[in-house]
C-alpha cells in the first residue's frame, strides 16, 4: 500500500536536492529526511512541513530579484500569495489571519509572511524561530546571520519583548557568520525574549 502523502513528499525532496545540489546525496538525503522526521508543526491547523517547504519555494520562484524587501527576499502582491497558499492547501482562514496580522494589503514581503505564519503555527515564539532555520537553513539547518536578523526583525516590530536593545544585542553575540538554532540557546537576550 502506497501512503498518501508519498508523492508529495517525494516532489519535495527533490525540489531540495535541486535547490541545494549536495555534494553527498547520501548524506544529504539522510540529514532531510532525519530532519523533516522531527519536524511536525506543532499546533494550529493540520499543515504540513512539506507544505510549508513547498510554499516557500514557490513563493520564491515568483519573486522579482530586481524587487526585494529590506530583508532580502521579495516582494509579491498579496493576491500572489493568497493563490500560492490556496495551491500548498493553506486554508484560506489563516492566510486571512496572516494578512491582518501583518497588515498587508496590496504587496508583502513574502519572508514576512511565512514568519508570520509560523507565529499562527506555533505553541511558542521558541518554535516560530525554530521553523525559520527549518524552512529558510540550508540542509544543515543553518541561516546566515544578515538574513536570520532580517526575519527575527519580523517578530520584533510586533513582540514587545524583542523592541528595543533586543536586535542589537542579538547581533553582537551572533556566534559566527552561519549559525543554527542552538547557537541561540546560549544568547540570554534570546533566550529572556522567546522562553
Amino acid at each position: 500500500l502506497v501512503p498518501q502523502d508519498l508523492g508529495d513528499i517525494l516532489k519535495a525532496y527533490t525540489k531540495e536536492v535541486i535547490r541545494q545540489s549536495p555534494e553527498d546525496l547520501l548524506v544529504f538525503s539522510r540529514d532531510y529526511f532525519s530532519r523533516l522526521a522531527n519536524l511536525p508543526v506543532q499546533s494550529g491547523p493540520d499543515i504540513s512541513i512539506i507544505q510549508i517547504l513547498d510554499l516557500r519555494e514557490q513563493l520564491d520562484r515568483l519573486s522579482d530579484p530586481r524587487k526585494l524587501a529590506p530583508s532580502g527576499y521579495g516582494m509579491l502582491k498579496v493576491q500572489a500569495v493568497r493563490q500560492t497558499c490556496a495551491a500548498v492547501k493553506i486554508p484560506a482562514a489563516m492566510v486571512d489571519k496572516v494578512a491582518r496580522l501583518g497588515e498587508f494589503s496590496e504587496e508583502c514581503d513574502w519572508s514576512e509572511f511565512l514568519v508570520l505564519l509560523f507565529t499562527l503555527l506555533s505553541a511558542t515564539p521558541r518554535r516560530a524561530v525554530e521553523m525559520m532555520f527549518e524552512v529558510f537553513g540550508d540542509q544543515a539547518g543553518r541561516l546566515n546571520n544578515t538574513r536570520f536578523l532580517a526575519l527575527i526583525a519580523h517578530l520584533a516590530r510586533r513582540d514587545t519583548t524583542m523592541q528595543g536593545a533586543f536586535m542589537e544585542h542579538l547581533a553582537k553575540y551572533l556566534p559566527s557568520e552561519l549559525i543554527v538554532f542552538s547557537d541561540l540557546m546560549q544568547i540570554p537576550v534570546f533566550v529572556n525574549s522567546v522562553h
